[in-house]
C-alpha cells in the first residue's frame, strides 16, 4: 500500500486532478449545454409530459401541435422570400412561449414514434439480410459477405424481443459523444508513471532493484497500481459528467430500461439496460488507458530521458488514432480500425454502432474485436511490464555506439553556438521542459479532432448536392435551372400534403402518417433551400455587375472555420492556446529568478536590452508554434469532414463576408484573421513573461497567471457571459469582432 499511497498523494497528481477535473467539467458542460433558453425549457416540459399515462392521446396532440407550427412557419417563410429576406431568424416569428412548447411536442413525437416504428426497423433488417441471400454475388459460399449477412440476422433476431419505452435520454447521448474523458485521463497517467519513477531521478534506482521485492513484485504492483489509477481516472470524470448531464437535463430517468429505447443506440445489439450499457463503456476505457500507461511505463524505464518515450508514445497514438478515425471497416486494412490499441478509448464508438470485422474470412461483431484485443494486449503489456522490472538499472558505463552517439549530439547542442536566441530557445525547451509542454500540445491537438464521418441533416444533404453542380461562376442558365427546382418541389409538397390529409380521414397507420409527414417535411426543406439557392444566384448576379468574382461557393465548411457554427471549437481552441501559453512562458524568467541568476544577467552588457528582446522573440517562436499547431488541427478537421472549396472566389461571394468593403480573395480573410488572433494570442504572452518576471518560482507564476487568465475564461466558457467584461477569451477568438 505504500506506493499506492506515494503516488496518489503526490502533489503533483493532486494539483493536476484539479486541474483536470475542473478543465473536464467546464468543457463537458460547454458540449451539453442547450443552444437557446428556449430548447432547455421545451425539453424540461417534455420531461413533465413523459408522467402522462396515456402516451398515444398525448402523442396525438402533439403531433397536431407540430403539424399547425409547420404551417406556420411556412407561411412566415414564404412571406420572408417575398421580402426579399433570405436569412429566415425562427424568433423573428414566434415567442419564446411558442418555441418552447414546439421544442417539447417535437421531441415528444420524434420519440412516441421512435418507440412505434423499432420493431418495423428490426424487422426491415431482417428481411434485408433475407433479400441479401438471394444475390449469388452477396451469399457465395464460404466468403466474408455471406458470413457477415447470417450473423447480422441473427445478432438482430435475437433483439427482436427487447421491449423498448421512451423516457428521459438526453443525458446519455451528452455523455456517449463527449470525447475528452480519456485524453484527460491519459495526460494524468503519464504524470502517474513520471511520479512512480521518482526513484530514477533521485537516484535511487539502484537502491529500490537490490531490495528482496524491488524487481518482479514491485513491477506486479506496479501493473495493478496503473489499473487502479485508470479507474480512479475515468470514474472521476465520469461522475462529474453524469452529474453535470443530469443538472442540465432534469435527472436521468429510468437507468433500467433496455438501450435500445435511446434512438441513438437503435443498432446495438447487445443485451443491456441503459446503466450497464454505461458501466461497460467506461470499463473498455480503463483497460485501454492501462495498456497506454504500461506501455509508456516500459519505453520510460528503458530510456533515460522522459521527453523521448513522451515522443514515442505521442507518435505511437497518433498512428493508431489516425488508423482508427480514417479506416473503413470494408477496407483490405479493416480489422486494423478495431484490432487497436486505441478502440478502447473510444468504447462508445464502438458500442453504439453495430458492425461486423473481417477477420481472415470470418465477420467478427467489432465490439467483440475490442475486447478481445484490450485484454490480449493488457496481458501482454503487464508481463513485459513484469519482466522489465528485473531488467538493471542504467549503468555508468557506456556502450561504444553510445559514445559516438553522445560526441554527434555535443557537436549538434544548440547551446554550442553564438546566438543568444538559439542559446535561450535551448534553454527554454530543455532546461525548463518548454519542449514537453509543446509535445503536449501536439498531442492534445492531435486527439481532440473529430474526424467522424459527418451525418448531415437533410437540409445540409440537399444544399450540398445542389453546390456540387451549382458551384463555379454564376449565370443565367443555374438561375433558370434553380427557378424550376423551386416549381417541382413545391407541387411534391402539395401533392404529399393532400395524400396525408386522405390518409389521417381514413385513420391510417402510424408508420404510414409518420412516413409521409416526414416525406412533407423533406419537401419543404428542399423549397426552401432551392429559393434561398435562387435568391443567392441574384446576389452573385449583382457583384459580377460591380466586378467582383463572385462564384457559388458552398458555405457549410467556411460557417464551420468561421461562421457561427464555429463558435464552439473555436472558443475550445482558444481555451487550449491560453492554457499551453500559461504553462510554456510562465517559467521564462521565474525559472532564472528560482536559480537566482538576475543578480548575474542584468548588470551584463546585454542583461536589460538585448536579452529582453531575444525574451521576446523566443516567447513568440513558442506562441507560433502553439498557435500554428492548434491551427492546423482546426484547418485539417473543417476541410477533411466539410471541406473548404472556392477559395480563390471574391470573399463577398459568401454570406459570412458580404460586409467586406473591400476586394480580396476568401484566402486573404482567412490570413488576415489568423495574424490577428496570434498577435492577440501573443499580447497574452507577453503579459504572462511579465507576470513571470517578477515570480519567485515557475509554480508561482503558472497559479498567478491562471488566476488572470484562465479562471475568467473558464467562467465565461461555462456560461457566465456576464464576467466577459473582465476576460480576454472573445478578444482572442477575435471572430465574433469581424464578424
Amino acid at each position: 500500500m505504500g506506493e499506492f499511497a506515494r503516488v496518489f498523494t503526490d502533489k503533483r497528481i493532486i494539483m493536476v486532478s484539479l486541474i483536470i477535473l475542473v478543465l473536464n467539467g467546464l468543457m463537458f458542460f460547454n458540449s451539453a449545454k442547450y443552444d437557446t433558453s428556449q430548447e432547455r425549457a421545451g425539453y424540461l416540459v417534455f420531461v413533465d409530459m413523459l408522467e402522462i399515462q396515456n402516451k398515444e392521446i398525448q402523442y396525438e396532440r402533439a403531433l397536431q401541435h407540430v403539424n399547425d407550427w409547420n404551417e406556420k412557419n411556412a407561411e412566415y417563410f414564404n412571406k420572408a422570400i417575398a421580402n426579399g429576406q433570405y436569412e429566415y431568424n425562427y424568433e423573428d416569428y414566434f415567442s419564446e412561449n411558442e418555441m418552447k412548447e414546439y421544442y417539447a411536442n417535437a421531441i415528444y413525437v420524434d420519440k412516441y414514434q421512435y418507440v412505434m416504428a423499432y420493431g418495423e426497423h428490426i424487422d426491415y433488417v431482417i428481411q434485408n439480410s433475407e433479400n441479401m441471400k438471394k444475390s449469388d454475388i452477396l451469399y457465395s459460399e464460404g466468403s466474408f459477405s455471406k458470413d457477415n449477412i447470417d450473423k447480422t440476422q441473427k445478432d438482430f433476431e435475437k433483439i427482436k424481443k427487447i421491449k423498448v419505452s421512451m423516457g428521459n435520454d438526453r443525458w446519455i447521448e451528452k455523455l456517449v459523444n463527449y470525447e475528452f474523458v480519456e485524453y484527460l485521463v491519459l495526460i494524468l497517467i503519464v504524470i502517474a508513471v513520471i511520479v512512480i519513477l521518482d526513484e530514477r531521478k533521485k537516484g535511487l534506482w539502484e537502491t529500490v532493484y537490490a531490495t528482496k521485492y524491488g524487481r518482479s513484485i514491485l513491477a506486479l504492483k506496479r501493473v495493478v497500481l496503473l489499473l487502479s489509477f485508470s479507474f480512479v481516472g475515468v470514474a472521476m470524470l465520469a461522475v462529474e459528467n453524469i452529474v453535470i448531464a443530469a443538472n442540465l437535463s432534469d435527472g436521468i430517468g429510468d437507468v433500467f430500461r433496455s438501450i435500445q429505447s435511446v434512438s441513438l443506440f437503435k443498432n446495438v445489439t447487445l443485451e443491456a439496460n441503459i446503466l450497464q450499457f454505461v458501466v461497460l463503456m467506461y470499463l473498455w476505457k480503463v483497460v485501454s488507458l492501462s495498456v497506454i500507461g504500461m506501455l509508456f511505463f516500459i519505453l520510460a524505464t528503458s530510456i533515460k530521458s522522459y521527453i523521448v518515450p513522451i515522443f514515442l508514445l505521442f507518435v505511437t497514438l497518433f498512428g493508431e488514432i489516425l488508423l482508427y478515425k480514417t479506416l473503413s471497416a470494408t477496407s483490405v486494412f479493416g480489422p486494423l480500425k478495431n484490432i487497436n490499441i486505441v478502440s478502447g478509448l473510444f468504447s462508445q464508438d464502438v458500442m453504439k454502432s453495430y458492425g461486423n470485422v473481417n477477420v481472415f474470412g470470418k465477420a467478427i461483431n467489432s465490439y467483440n474485436c475490442m475486447i478481445v484485443t484490450a485484454v490480449v494486449l493488457f496481458i501482454l503489456l503487464g508481463v513485459l511490464l513484469i519482466v522489465s522490472g528485473r531488467r538493471k538499472p542504467f549503468l555508468i558505463g557506456e556502450s561504444i555506439a553510445a559514445r559516438v552517439l553522445s560526441r554527434i549530439s555535443y557537436k549538434l547542442k544548440l547551446y554550442r553556438h553564438n546566438s543568444m536566441l538559439i542559446h535561450e530557445m535551448h534553454k527554454q525547451l530543455w532546461i525548463v521542459r518548454v519542449l514537453i509542454v509543446c509535445i503536449f500540445m501536439v498531442l492534445v491537438s492531435v486527439m481532440t479532432m473529430n474526424l467522424d464521418e459527418v451525418k448531415y441533416g437533410y437540409s445540409d444533404y440537399v444544399y450540398n448536392q445542389y453546390m456540387d453542380l451549382l458551384e463555379g461562376k454564376a449565370n443565367l442558365e443555374k438561375k433558370m435551372y434553380l427557378k424550376n427546382e423551386v416549381a417541382k418541389w413545391q407541387n411534391k409538397y402539395d401533392a404529399t400534403y393532400l395524400e396525408l390529409d386522405n390518409l389521417m380521414q381514413e385513420e391510417g397507420s402510424i408508420y404510414q402518417i409518420n412516413a409521409l409527414q416526414k416525406k412533407m417535411d423533406q419537401y419543404m426543406l428542399s423549397v426552401e433551400i432551392t429559393k434561398e439557392l435562387e435568391g443567392l444566384s441574384d446576389k452573385l448576379a449583382k457583384l459580377k455587375e460591380e466586378g467582383y468574382n463572385a462564384e457559388f461557393v458552398n458555405e457549410i465548411g467556411y460557417n464551420n472555420y468561421l461562421g457561427e457554427k464555429s463558435y464552439d471549437i473555436n472558443q475550445k481552441t482558444t481555451m487550449i492556446n491560453m492554457l499551453f501559453v500559461v504553462f510554456a512562458v510562465s517559467g521564462i524568467y521565474a525559472y532564472e529568478n528560482s536559480q537566482n541568476s538576475k543578480l548575474l544577467t542584468y548588470p551584463t552588457k546585454y542583461g536589460r536590452t538585448k536579452f529582453v528582446i531575444v525574451k521576446c522573440a523566443s516567447v513568440f517562436i513558442i506562441t507560433l508554434f502553439i498557435y500554428t499547431v492548434s491551427s492546423i488541427s482546426v484547418l485539417y478537421e473543417i476541410n477533411y469532414k466539410y471541406g473548404l472549396s472556392g477559395i480563390a472566389a471574391d470573399a463577398q461571394s459568401l454570406y459570412l463576408f458580404e460586409d467586406l468593403n473591400f476586394k480580396c480573395p476568401i484566402w486573404v480573410v482567412i490570413i488576415v484573421i489568423h495574424v490577428m488572433k496570434l498577435l492577440l494570442l501573443y499580447g497574452m504572452s507577453l503579459v504572462v513573461m511579465f507576470i513571470s518576471s517578477k515570480s519567485k518560482n515557475v509554480v508561482t507564476a503558472i497559479l498567478v497567471s491562471s488566476i488572470i487568465f484562465m479562471l475568467p475564461a473558464l467562467l465565461v466558457y461555462m456560461g457566465y457571459e456576464q464576467l466577459q467584461t473582465i476576460s480576454v477569451l472573445d478578444e482572442l477568438m477575435f471572430t465574433e469582432k469581424w464578424r
